[in-house]
């Protein structure tokens, strides 16, 4: 019994001068907890894989509105002063730095580092999910799931 869950099913009747359940109740009482904890990480593997589906799906027009504002805030007329013109760009750099940093779409910027942390951790979620069904589908017989991923 190394499992803590068969431990705390224990833990109530060793003081007591009552008999143990039987081994039979605590097998069946620890599948039912691993049929629960795979349906668990089924739902949840579920879950986050919609949601990093979603994001990579919202990651073009993010991308496409990026390119619009970028394009329609002049922007570019900026990049292409500070590559013709390296010394005018020198000389006048504290407005040029104002006038990019003005420029920036900072809506359109922020909107997909959203969409980027969202992915990442989703997927993040999604791996771990699917690590510990892939754990349970592979497991030893006689060997819990819960004891497994712990």
């Amino acid at each position: 019994m190394n499992n803590s869950y068969e431990k705390l099913l224990i833990l109530p009747y060793a003081s007591v001068d009552q008999n143990c359940p039987t081994d039979r109740l605590c097998q069946r009482v620890m599948q039912k907890i691993e049929r629960r904890e795979q349906n668990r990480a089924r739902r949840s593997s579920l879950g986050f894989g919609l949601v990093v589906i979603a994001a990579i799906g919202a990651f073009i027009p993010a991308v496409n509105y990026l390119a619009r504002t970028a394009s329609a805030s002049g922007l570019g007329q900026y990049i292409s002063l500070l590559t013709s013109d390296g010394s005018y760009a020198l000389s006048h750099w504290q407005t040029l730095a104002m006038s990019i940093t003005d420029a920036l779409p900072v809506t359109a910027i922020m909107a997909i580092v959203a969409l980027l942390l969202i992915c990442l951790s989703s997927l993040r979620s999604f791996m771990r999910y699917r690590a510990d069904l892939n754990a349970h589908r592979f497991a030893r017989p006689g060997v819990g799931f819960i004891s497994q991923i712990a």
